[in-house]
């Protein structure tokens, strides 16, 4: 069973010259990478054969809107706005983004943005993070704002009934962590940024621009030590890009599990999740010794103390499954 999900990424500010080569240190590396590319200017600063290479590396592109460059304040956008840029990059590298980001993190209303997006068909945003400005780039910061690490819908207020929107958020929660831009790598936030997510099995994005990627040996020097920690401490670690953390968080909530039979043996269950990798049941278990069955054939599950109690944790392939725990 897998302890942490981190998910990599970050938005180009328009600066030309360094998407490629922060995607290249990423695949060197074999993680995946998200990459947000911003108009500046009237255009993007990558060219359609940058775009596919991109692709070729496993990056996953997408859009980085821009409502601060050459607007005015209050920063507002309208609906409009929105549509522009979307249809700029649609134009330019002929495909919807997926998961996007707001420069600057901007956002104005309550849930108004979300749902714009949502009908150009966007399905994720990523530009909730857990602190203001100043600093304007406030490296080495790890925080949990919105209550979460981990990605949620969008739901109205209560004037719609708190209808929930089809649209996710996936908030910022290690942003440029482990380094001081442009001084000195600081490790310490690193490692506790990782300890976390592996104690407390958290989905982590771990934000780095491509160029500060491109530009800063520290950050470069944070990469590495990221992955350095994880096999040190043996963090059994899965890494996706942005748009991937939303196609997974949405085959997990509309995985289901359904309680049947309970006797003095144990219980019996229907788990049924759509994710191509598969998924793990995890239930509560008793001080005995743990056997677990898999549409009838015995499977070993991995046995886990944790939270105050002992878990039993049951690996299943993509699909619907009937499984039976004994203790």
């Amino acid at each position: 069973m897998p302890d942490a999900l981190f998910f990599w990424g970050g938005d180009d500010e328009g600066a030309a010259g360094t998407q490629v080569k922060a995607s290249n240190f990423m695949a060197e590396r074999g993680l995946p990478y998200h990459i947000n590319i911003m108009p500046r200017e009237g255009k993007f600063h990558l060219s359609p054969e940058e775009f596919d290479q991109l692709r070729a590396n496993g990056t996953e592109p997408s859009l980085h809107f821009n409502f601060i460059d050459e607007y005015e304040h209050p920063l507002r956008f309208t609906e409009e706005d929105m549509r522009g840029q979307v249809r700029m990059y649609r134009e330019a590298f002929g495909e919807t983004p997926v998961c996007s980001v707001f420069h600057w993190t901007l956002w104005h209303g309550w849930t108004e943005p979300a749902e714009w997006m949502c009908a150009e068909g966007i399905e994720a945003d990523n530009s909730r993070i857990n602190c203001g400005s100043p600093p304007l780039n406030p490296t080495d910061t790890l925080g949990y704002a919105f209550g979460t690490s981990f990605p949620f819908f969008f739901r109205r207020d209560w004037r719609a009934g708190n209808e929930r929107l089809d649209f996710i958020s996936e908030p910022i929660t290690a942003y440029e962590v482990g380094y001081v831009r442009g001084e000195r790598t600081d490790f310490p936030p690193l490692h506790r940024t990782l300890d976390n997510a592996a104690y407390w099995h958290l989905t982590t994005d771990m934000f780095y621009h491509p160029i500060c990627v491109f530009s800063y040996p520290e950050c470069r020097e944070a990469i590495d030590e990221a992955l350095r920690f994880i096999e040190e401490q043996g963090i059994r670690a899965v890494h996706m890009g942005n748009d991937e953390v939303n196609r997974w968080w949405r085959a997990r909530t509309a995985a289901t599990l359904k309680q049947g039979a309970t006797d003095e043996g144990g219980i019996t269950c229907t788990a049924e999740c759509a994710w191509e990798d598969g998924y793990v049941v995890v239930l509560p278990v008793g001080e005995g010794e743990a056997t677990a069955e898999v549409d009838g054939a015995a499977v070993a599950p991995e046995v886990r103390e944790e939270f105050g109690r002992r878990w039993a944790c049951i690996p299943l392939e993509s699909g619907r499954h009937e499984v039976r725990l004994s203790t």
